[in-house]
């Protein structure tokens, strides 16, 4: 595999993307392999994560995904990305414990942020 700037630009392909324009400029932590994706953001403390950063969690393919926040140590905001990076979905303010956040759609790109309590308007 290649190294992490390969993969961001893989990831945001299409140039006009949902999903490129949601990430662009911001720090981002990737997450591909199978064993990253399922521990995803279970490691991370809330004063390791700032409103900036963007965790990508990248599929190898497309398919309709549920994602959990058991175990989270913080709220977050779920986005869902088709696989030409359009918007499929989001959950906001996303509370620990909860067992299932549906794509409700194809999904090959998720991005998980800090809780904003300011997109919830």
């Amino acid at each position: 595999m290649g190294d992490i700037l390969s993969l961001y630009l893989e990831a945001v392909s299409q140039d006009s993307s949902d999903l490129r324009k949601f990430i662009f400029g911001h720090p981002i932590v990737i997450f591909r392999k199978s064993e990253d994706i399922q521990v995803g953001l279970l490691k991370f403390e809330k004063d390791q994560v700032s409103k900036d950063l963007r965790f990508l969690f990248v599929f190898p393919n497309e398919k309709e995904r549920i994602f959990h926040t058991i175990g989270m140590k913080f709220s977050i905001d779920i986005y869902f990305f088709d696989k030409d990076g359009t918007l499929v979905s989001k959950h906001l303010d996303c509370h620990p414990g909860i067992k299932e956040i549906k794509s409700n759609g194809l999904t090959k790109y998720v991005v998980e942020t800090l809780a904003d309590e300011e997109k919830k308007t």
